[in-house]
């Protein structure tokens, strides 16, 4: 946020504060919604966070209310000791507040790389309470991550705080944002998991679970590695969201293992930040994150017992689902008359390749040959991208992309192979051109 926008946020907090009896303080922090000041209430210190007016227009002030009554109704009471706490919210002069408890303390993304091995286990423990508290009131927070959790000076405390994006986990309207299925998303890109990004699960109880046990094994990886998640890429992207979109699909993070904390907590994060949403439901469950001996002794050698969630099954269509991807990604090549041929072959009951020879209209033309292998689970396609040049021996290999199926939501599979398509077919084009050039010189 431009510090005029803060500046006039900070406007709006002075007189919300006159107005309330509060005496003004300091700026805590701001983002791209609001800005966060400290006050002195009759209570003691809070902290007021001020939205922006721009969230509040039209369907996304809408969206922004929504949430607010959704803390009003549920939350200005919570008896959670490890969520924050709300004292007031709402809407006065056509400035949206929150008062919150003025967590004392640090953040945890700046503290990564000072917690001690051995308070690292009380710290997950402690924002896994706080998740399970809001599911148990049917509310999903969304954004768990190290920005959003407060840590004692000693590390003994720790506290999720923001429920500016809390939804109800049993409304089916929307599918992992509220801004009709565009970006940018609620939630940070980083900390998604991959069915939430990119809206390949329906809204409802599995994708909100899936969705924060995801963010709990990020954070328990952000807390051992010592980093936030896709730290490198991150760095190196200079806020390129579809680098880190693409990081978030494909790249499967490797959570160490410290001598100094509970070995467990390893696996358990490696199991959270599966790619597979149905297959991290069955891995992980509340049980995990209660401290129990015996548990943890199971999730070490990988013995996972029930966990009392019922996972709706997909029936995968492969003729339909071939012929989908064919047809969106022919269109798209026609479309601009680009000359090409597809076919499906199917190499087995569970695997099939749609293969495309079409020329890319580049430099005088490149004939390619490119195929996508998907390779069908009981609930998942695995997608393979292989690019050939026609006239070189030139061969590139896409890494493999597992997604979830949801019958209805094809559009994401066929996007998501159109991606993997891109991507190896543009890399195949680069090598050729080089070689062209080279040979020219």
């Amino acid at each position: 946020m431009h510090p005029s926008e803060v500046t006039r946020l900070e406007k709006s907090a002075r007189k919300l504060a006159e107005a309330k009896q509060w005496e003004m303080r300091e700026l805590l922090g701001h983002g791209a919604s609001a800005a966060v000041f400290e006050v002195e209430t009759a209570d003691g210190l809070a902290a007021l966070k001020i939205y922006h007016p721009n969230f509040l227009r039209g369907n996304e002030g809408v969206v922004s209310r929504a949430r607010l009554a959704l803390v009003q109704e549920n939350l200005l009471t919570h008896t959670c000791p490890t969520l924050v706490r709300i004292f007031d919210c709402g809407e006065a002069d056509g400035v949206v507040y929150m008062l919150m408890e003025r967590v004392p303390g640090l953040c945890l993304t700046e503290a990564l790389k000072l917690v001690p091995g051995d308070k690292i286990e009380g710290i997950v423990v402690q924002i896994a309470r706080a998740a399970q508290y809001l599911e148990s009131v049917n509310i999903c927070h969304r954004d768990i991550k190290p920005d959003n959790i407060v840590v004692s000076m000693d590390f003994e405390k720790a506290t999720l705080l923001d429920l500016g994006v809390v939804r109800l986990i049993d409304s089916d309207s929307g599918s992992g944002t509220d801004e009709s299925g565009q970006l940018p998303f609620v939630a940070t890109a980083r900390h998604s998991s991959p069915e939430y990004m990119f809206r390949l699960w329906p809204a409802g109880p599995e994708l909100w679970r899936a969705l924060t046990f995801y963010q709990l094994g990020a954070v328990t990886h952000d807390l051992l590695a010592q980093e936030q998640l896709f730290e490198e890429v991150v760095s190196k992207g200079a806020g390129n969201r579809y680098l880190i979109a693409h990081a978030v699909a494909t790249i499967v993070p490797t959570v160490p293992v410290r001598a100094d904390a509970p070995s467990y907590l390893s696996v358990l994060a490696q199991r959270a930040l599966q790619k597979d949403p149905s297959a991290r439901l069955r891995a992980v469950s509340w049980n995990d994150f209660n401290q129990d001996r015996r548990r943890q002794n199971e999730i070490i050698l990988g013995v996972v017992g029930n966990n009392g969630f019922n996972i709706k099954q997909s029936s995968i269509n492969l003729h339909g689902v071939s012929q989908k991807i064919r047809e969106f990604i022919n269109v798209k090549l026609t479309e601009n008359k680009v000359d090409c041929s597809c076919k499906v072959d199917f190499t087995s009951s569970k695997e099939f390749k749609v293969a495309f020879d079409w020329i890319a209209n580049v430099n005088g033309g490149v004939g390619l040959r490119t195929d996508l292998w998907v390779a069908v689970g009981s609930e998942t396609l695995t997608i393979n991208g292989v690019a050939r040049c026609k006239d070189r021996p030139l061969e590139c290999k896409s890494p493999p992309v597992t997604i979830a199926y949801v019958a209805g939501h094809e559009v994401a599979i066929e996007e998501q192979c159109y991606t993997i398509f891109l991507e190896c077919s543009a890399l195949i084009v680069e090598k050729c051109l080089e070689q062209r050039e080279d040979q020219a010189q």
